[in-house]
């Protein structure tokens, strides 16, 4: 299966999205120092199931109501999310074709329906990788 990270990105208190947004193959982020470059890490680790939220405390955490991850596989959007918090037990996970542009994107796509305990989450996840 081929993929890659479409984009990361957050949904801020209100409501605006601010998203990087990556091609497949390489990509090299750079900027000044305290940016938040370091945070794309902690976001991506966080949205992909880890337990513990470890985005460092400051603007970001502070403003930010939800964290998401687009991954680009099998002509599919595989839409994960978590809300900021410190330790949250749901994550949300959705295979959505028609992924809207990510400029577009709202709170409202991220669906109560969609958010899984992170148990069923990892293994959704599992499945979906194969």
């Amino acid at each position: 299966m081929r993929s890659y990270v479409k984009c990361i990105g957050a949904i801020d208190t209100s409501g605006n999205c601010h998203s990087i947004e990556l091609t497949e193959g390489l990509n090299v982020i750079t900027g000044r120092s305290s940016t938040g470059k370091s945070a794309i890490i902690e976001i991506f680790d966080y949205c992909t199931g880890n337990s513990e939220n470890t985005v460092p405390d400051g603007i970001i955490t502070d403003n930010v109501e939800l964290y998401f991850i687009v991954f680009e596989a099998n002509n599919n959007g595989l839409v994960l999310a978590r809300k900021q918090e410190e330790k949250s037990t749901y994550a949300f996970l959705k295979v959505d074709a028609q992924f809207p542009p990510i400029d577009e994107l709202t709170i409202d796509y991220f669906s109560k329906d969609y958010f899984l305990t992170l148990a069923a989450f990892k293994e959704q996840l599992g499945h979906f990788w194969g």
